[in-house]
């Protein structure tokens, strides 16, 4: 995550700010260069995630979009129950 976020900002698409209430955490934002890139590609990434759930049955398309939901809502939890303050564990 690290180096994607550093070659964001490298691009100016990106910046890092510190949380005023607590040093360890540090806020992504995109800046309006980023946001307009966004905005640009973000019709195309559309389009290719209907193709990739094009070959799906609907019930299946449905049925991973709620599996997706599902870790989301596990890591958020995970990330407010984590002693630190939301930092998780690396995966092995």
């Amino acid at each position: 995550m690290t180096y994607a976020i550093t070659q964001l900002e490298s691009k100016e698409l990106a910046r890092r700010s510190l949380s005023e209430q607590d040093k360890r955490i540090i806020y992504v934002e995109l800046t309006e260069a980023g946001e307009t890139l966004l905005q640009k590609i973000f019709p195309e990434y559309e389009a290719f995630l209907r193709h990739l759930f094009a070959s799906l049955a609907e019930a299946d398309a449905l049925r991973f979009i709620e599996q997706l939901r599902h870790l989301e809502r596990a890591v958020s939890d995970a990330a407010e129950d984590a002693p630190d303050g939301g930092s998780l564990p690396p995966i092995n």
